[in-house]
């Protein structure tokens, strides 16, 4: 079993390490390196700005909704299975408490990471 500070900073590093540059996405890097936790932040939000933000719902909300159509900037697992496994394999919970816990895994992923625009003082602008 983790800790809640030893499960945040596995969610934290996985986030980290699954946001990705996809050719189509670059134009919001402008040739800049995702070389640090506040920069590949940065660009994740940006993309979302452009491709999910509509402006109704709230950004964590919508955030939520845009990762649930499997954008290439967030490699992130999505079938039930693979976040039962995700959540038991990576961040340690049981079979039952993962079975509990998978519904609330987009809201999580969501609010997890607007947590982290938040540490790494990430410009956000509407």
């Amino acid at each position: 079993m983790f800790t809640l500070k030893q499960r945040n900073q596995i969610s934290e590093n996985w986030i980290l390490d699954n946001i990705t540059s996809n050719i189509d996405d670059r134009a919001a890097l402008d040739g800049v390196e995702l070389n640090t936790p506040k920069l590949k932040l940065e660009y994740l939000y940006q993309v979302f700005m452009i491709q999910g933000y509509m402006g109704r719902d709230g950004a964590v909300k919508e955030f939520e909704d845009y990762i649930r159509g499997l954008p290439s900037v967030l490699d992130i697992v999505y079938s039930n299975y693979d976040i039962r496994e995700l959540l038991v394999n990576t961040f340690g919970y049981t079979e039952t408490q993962a079975e509990k816990h998978q519904g609330n895994y987009w809201n999580y992923v969501s609010n997890r990471v607007f947590q982290l625009i938040r540490k790494y003082k990430v410009e956000v602008y509407k």
